[in-house]
């Protein structure tokens, strides 16, 4: 900011209405944002309009000019030591969480040098092994060519877990669109024989998270799969 003159800028600060820890979270990072000279506004939104948000700055009308600087806070991260994965998921073009859009050609650089590069004994040597937490498994096998710890998706954990509980076992997911990509993994396992159907709810993450009914459709999804299908055993994502 120095560098930059110290110029006057205001911000909103977009965090979901109603979550307590989003909003002490906002505090906290308009107090941080004000050290170096950036004022916050604290600005609840909907899940609906926290995506709105995005999308208005990532898929602009045609002509239109993106609008003013924000910050918005989503619940989807957590912690990594390793920089080059903020990186790949937030900042890269075409990064699988990059929903901004952003583009700078010095960050796509200094990704394309790291990426791909194995870890070193030493930092292999901190960890017993590894989990990948999106039920994708998103990298899995790329991960186990770069560690010689164990690393373990949660999906393919979650079916092989359910096979030890019944026979055939049943996906119970988010979106349709999941539900497709969720089919082609069962099948890249070689569990299809094994896997009596997958459903999709057709909540988005953040309505699982938040919503009261979410539970009950969960069950009712499961009731449901219990009279049309032989799945004995249930792998929620």
């Amino acid at each position: 900011m120095k560098e930059a003159g110290n110029p006057a800028v205001n911000v909103p600060l977009y965090h979901l209405h109603g979550d307590t820890d989003q909003a002490n979270s906002a505090i906290l990072v308009k107090a941080a944002l004000k050290k170096i000279g950036i004022n916050a506004t604290l600005t609840p939104q909907t899940q609906a309009g926290l995506f709105d948000v995005v999308d208005a700055r990532s898929s602009p009308a045609k002509r239109a000019k993106i609008g003013p600087p924000g910050v918005e806070l989503f619940n989807w991260s957590g912690f990594t030591d390793d920089p080059s994965i903020v990186l790949g998921y937030w900042a890269t073009t075409g990064g699988i969480n990059n929903y901004a859009l952003y583009s700078n050609r010095t960050v796509d650089a200094i990704n394309k040098k790291w990426a791909a590069q194995p870890t070193s004994p030493r930092h292999d040597g901190r960890f017993d092994g590894a989990i990948v937490a999106c039920f994708g498994d998103p990298g899995l096998f790329a991960a186990r060519e770069l560690t010689t710890a164990p690393v373990v998706g949660i999906s393919e954990a979650s079916m092989l877990t359910a096979l030890t509980l019944g026979r055939r076992f049943s996906i119970l997911t988010t979106t349709p669109r999941n539900a497709a990509k969720l089919e082609d993994l069962v099948r890249l396992y070689g569990l299809e024989s094994r896997c009596a159907s997958v459903r999709a709810s057709r909540m988005t993450v953040l309505d699982a998270h938040h919503q009261p009914a979410a539970i009950a459709l969960v069950c009712g999804l499961v009731r449901v799969g219990l009279r049309t299908s032989k799945a004995r055993a249930f792998s929620a994502t």
